[in-house]
């Protein structure tokens, strides 16, 4: 009876070995998220304002520099700034910066892609306004190919008879 108890014991021993391994590399994971709770609590405890004496302010220069002109149009770089943004009003008023600061840059088939688009990619922020701007950018890119277009078009040539 002896003998069938130890080894009853060395089979519940076995599988907790690897059990108590995957528990500590789960707390080990976890410690980040672990000392970041920590510091919201600090945050809210009164003796935190000692801590908070002690830390140098952030610098904030995005607000300050203004947006560098862009040199290229990725369509994927719109859609993510839109996905990225909840606020509606927040999300369009960056849709218009993005259009606004791209336009040169992007291509007609770009712009129409972002058209297309538009309203899986901004939902609510899809107002009638930023519309008009984009069909308003899409029309100067098309008459600009056409100028172009009939520029290295050879005049037809008149046939005597």
């Amino acid at each position: 009876m002896k003998n069938i108890l130890i080894s009853q014991k060395l089979l519940v021993a076995k599988p907790l070995l690897p059990r108590t391994i995957l528990a500590l590399a789960l707390l080990l994971s976890l410690l980040p998220a672990l000392e970041l709770g920590a510091q919201t609590y600090s945050a809210s405890h009164p003796a935190a304002d000692d801590r908070k004496s002690a830390r140098p302010a952030p610098i904030r220069t995005a607000a300050i520099r203004p947006a560098p002109a862009a040199t290229v149009c990725l369509v994927s770089s719109f859609r993510s700034m839109a996905l990225m943004v909840h606020h509606p009003e927040e999300r369009k008023t960056k849709a218009l910066e993005w259009l606004d600061r791209h336009r040169v840059v992007c291509s007609e088939e770009q712009l129409i892609n972002i058209n297309n688009s538009l309203s899986l990619w901004l939902g609510t922020s899809a107002t009638p306004d930023l519309e008009a701007q984009l069909d308003n950018y899409i029309n100067v890119k098309a008459r600009a190919r056409i100028a172009a277009a009939a520029k290295t078009a050879e005049p037809p040539k008149e046939e005597s008879n």
